[in-house]
């Protein structure tokens, strides 16, 4: 079975629904723990949802990324 990448397009799309779901405030916490380290597509995302996790717990994360479904989801329609 083939990898594939995810895209940066992707990537800066998910931000910005996360800005608007968690602030700017929020987002600049996340992204400060991720400065220095190079990472790219999957990567980013799995490191991203971790800090995430960190920093909301299991529960406010889980809500988080269920309401990240929801807008998205809501772009597409």
């Amino acid at each position: 079975m083939q990898r594939k990448e995810i895209s940066q397009e992707t990537v800066n799309l998910l931000v910005d629904i996360i800005k608007e779901t968690i602030g700017e405030g929020g987002l600049k916490s996340i992204t400060k723990r991720l400065e220095g380290r190079d990472l790219k597509g999957r990567e980013l995302v799995y490191a991203f949802a971790e800090e995430v996790m960190n920093i909301y717990g299991q529960k406010g994360s889980y809500a988080l990324i269920r309401q990240l479904g929801r807008d998205l989801a809501n772009m597409f329609l």
